[in-house]
């Protein structure tokens, strides 16, 4: 898997109630991502889960991917959200990844919104990054 730390939203982030990520991406002045940049491919998010996530209940956890002029990601616009997760999904260990349709809706700033549901969860932690090429082991 090809990886840059200045793709990287979350190391070892400890989520347990809505949050944004750790860092905020600068797309630069274009605010290429996916199709036309790294080569005309796709990026993928890449979670990886660093710590279990428990909670008292059913917690779900669901990234949204947001997009903003400002680098204080003031104005915020979700351009999609990923999958739900289930705590069940959640174990130490467990790797996912998520390709967005962006569709050319990306401004100069993106961070990830960890939406919390039904929660808050007790303990968790995930990294999370942007990847030009996902290892798929078959």
């Amino acid at each position: 898997m090809i990886q840059d730390k200045q793709l990287e939203f979350s190391n070892s982030q400890a989520i347990t109630a809505t949050a944004q990520s750790t860092n905020v991406i600068d797309l630069g002045a274009r605010g290429s991502w996916g199709k036309g940049s790294y080569g005309e491919r796709d990026v993928d998010i890449v979670f990886t889960v660093d710590q279990t996530f428990a909670a008292a209940g059913a917690a779900t956890l669901t990234p949204q991917l947001r997009t903003s002029a400002n680098s204080d990601m003031s104005g915020a616009v979700v351009v999609q959200s990923g999958p739900t997760l289930a705590i069940a999904d959640l174990a130490a260990g467990a790797d996912f990844a998520w390709k967005p349709d962006l569709g050319g809706a990306m401004a100069r700033y993106c961070d990830i919104n960890y939406v919390v549901a039904t929660g808050p969860f007790t303990a968790g932690k995930l990294t999370a990054r942007g990847t030009a090429a996902r290892q798929r082991n078959v």
